[in-house]
């Protein structure tokens, strides 16, 4: 079984799973890209918020490595609602 996800801006990325169950190939699959993309988010919501120390302590090296860990990451798809949460609750706290 494959599943193939188009992202935001036409990205492809590719999932599969083989087993002898249709039924069992296809949930495992879902669920594979399911993971992907949630760790993707937590993966970048961590970054982001490193990077945001990093600019508050003014270490240029360390925001400048995030920086490029988020571009990386923002190849899978866009975090602005994601960005736009972690302000509001920085604001909120």
């Amino acid at each position: 079984m494959t599943l193939r996800v188009a992202n935001s801006e036409d990205r492809e990325f590719v999932f599969s799973h083989a087993s002898q169950s249709i039924t069992r190939s296809s949930l495992s699959v879902v669920v594979e890209a399911v993971e992907f993309f949630i760790n993707s988010e937590r993966a970048f919501i961590a970054v982001y918020k490193a990077m945001q120390h990093a600019r508050a302590q003014n270490r240029q090296d360390s925001v400048m490595r995030y920086t490029s860990q988020l571009t990386t990451l923002v190849e899978a798809t866009s975090y602005s609602e994601v960005i736009a949460q972690i302000r509001k609750s920085e604001l909120g706290s």
